[in-house]
């Protein structure tokens, strides 16, 4: 388990060995858990693609925590701003956070 800071909160990532519905990622406002699938659908996830989701599930959080709700629900949006985070600091998540 890694852990974070953001916005005053201990965020907890846990890399598990799937999720439910072949997710890839998943993120729990209450506890302030973000869970990445090592496995999906049998598969190995990539490193890359962990990391990737990673950033996704931040995205969320961060619209949470800016109470930016109308913006959760909004995937293709979460996505961008994912993928723009994954993209700026892909060699920092890549050396540092992916187990």
């Amino acid at each position: 388990m890694k852990k974070i800071k953001l916005a005053g909160h201990t965020i907890k990532i846990k890399f598990v060995k799937s999720l439910p519905s072949n997710e890839l990622g998943k993120v729990n406002f209450i506890t302030n858990e973000i869970f990445i699938a090592k496995k999906c659908y049998d598969l190995i996830v990539p490193d890359e693609q962990k990391a990737y989701s990673l950033c996704h599930e931040l995205a969320h959080l961060y619209m949470y925590l800016l109470s930016m709700h109308e913006l959760n629900d909004n995937e293709p949006f979460i996505d961008s701003v994912g993928g723009l985070m994954f993209q700026t600091f892909k060699t920092y998540i890549m050396e540092h956070l992916i187990e």
